[in-house]
């Protein structure tokens, strides 16, 4: 009883697995199949060009397509046999909505997409020069880091939609640093366009799309930087700079170790009216370059606005000196005096502490218009005289 159990289940099996290969190897039932995060291609954008017209922005730039069709066809299908694609033929300035059209083989059906139209945002093709600069991915030993030794491509000019165009900072080739020996290696390398962010900005065409780089691993270095200022002198207001006391700077080993000291472009800080940060700009001897670790210099120009104090003096308090000869010498007209300084500076400035001079060393008797002369021993930031010369008689 239990062996003819046993044979009956076998036989229910093997007529299951018959079955089952019929079905599957001739009836070849339809299936469906879902193909995710295909893109979609935007045919024509070559006519758009020739009106002066580029892409600025797409609502969606990937779609998921769901396809019909038998189990055997369906089976075969690829990412690549399922084309998405929107015409721009038509397309005018502003928002463009169209329905995206599939391409599959034949035999097969589109049974759903994710989303069925886009809205293509159209702008006016306007093209600019950008500098092309060379990075490098991936994290280098301590004292170590990349360095450019040539690049053929200096500068890429850049096509797209006006607001992509000014979205571009700069191009950048990236070369992986894992690639870098102590022996100078050439690549060629990718050119992509970038945000201020470093992040790439879509719908831009390069005239040039790779670039040849040679490069090298080379050595880093700390060393004092001197950042000259400029300009502090400017009546009203106390201007100071604070600014990085060194820099690392890299290049070839027998290039960085006779360094000892850079010397950034002097900042000019005459127009500067409140505390604000400026950009150091390094003079680089000829093979060296600014690290990694120091890029962005920065200096913060403090700006504290000053007070000022006046004062008024007669012609008998204004001291004569150098008369020769027994000639006496007298000031015609008074001088005014005003200091400018931090408020704490100033209550401690009286017109007793500021004594004014003028001298008449080789002048004989007469007319004569003579400079002023002013000091000060207390702290102050500025003094103006108003005249600077004054009448003087000698008799």
């Amino acid at each position: 009883m239990l062996s003819n159990k046993k044979v009956n289940l076998i036989i229910s099996l093997l007529v299951a697995i018959v079955l089952w290969g019929y079905v599957v190897g001739e009836i070849n039932p339809e299936i469906s199949k879902t193909f995710r995060d295909l893109p979609i291609n935007y045919l024509n954008e070559g006519q758009l060009a020739e009106k002066g017209m580029a892409v600025a922005s797409i609502s969606n730039e990937k779609v998921n397509i769901t396809v019909k069709g038998e189990r055997s066809r369906i089976h075969k299908m690829d990412n690549g046999d399922v084309v998405p694609s929107v015409d721009l033929s038509d397309a005018a300035k502003g928002d463009n909505e169209y329905k995206i059209g599939v391409k599959v083989p034949d035999n097969v059906t589109v049974e759903n997409r994710s989303i069925s139209k886009v809205v293509v945002k159209i702008e006016t093709l306007i093209s600019e020069k950008r500098d092309v600069r060379v990075s490098y991915s991936g994290a280098f030993n301590e004292g170590n880091e990349g360095i450019t030794l040539s690049n053929d491509t200096e500068t890429v000019q850049i096509s797209g939609a006006k607001s992509n165009v000014e979205k571009v900072k700069y191009v950048r080739a990236q070369i992986n640093s894992e690639k870098l020996g102590n022996t100078a290696a050439s690549f060629k390398v990718e050119l992509l366009p970038v945000d201020s962010a470093g992040k790439v900005v879509e719908h831009i065409s390069l005239d040039v799309n790779t670039a040849e780089i040679s490069a090298v691993l080379g050595k880093t270095k700390d060393v004092e930087l001197e950042v000259p200022v400029t300009g502090q002198d400017s009546g009203v207001k106390e201007k100071s700079v604070s600014a990085p006391k060194s820099i690392t700077i890299k290049g070839l080993a027998s290039t960085v170790d006779g360094i000892s000291k850079i010397t950034a472009e002097s900042i000019d800080v005459s127009g500067i009216t409140e505390t604000t940060n400026v950009d150091i700009i390094p003079i680089l001897p000829e093979g060296v370059e600014i690290s990694d670790k120091s890029k962005k210099l920065k200096a913060t120009v403090n700006v504290i606005e000053l007070e000022s104090k006046s004062f008024s003096y007669e012609n008998d308090e204004i001291k004569i000196v150098g008369t020769e000869n027994g000639h006496i010498g007298k000031v015609t007209g008074k001088v005014g005096v005003t200091v400018s300084g931090k408020k704490k500076q100033l209550n401690a400035i009286s017109k007793g502490d500021i004594e004014l001079t003028v001298d008449l060393s080789g002048l004989g008797t007469g007319t004569h218009s003579v400079e002023v002369k002013a000091s000060l021993r207390k702290e102050h930031s500025s003094l103006i005289l108003d005249p600077t010369y004054v009448t003087v008689e000698i008799e």
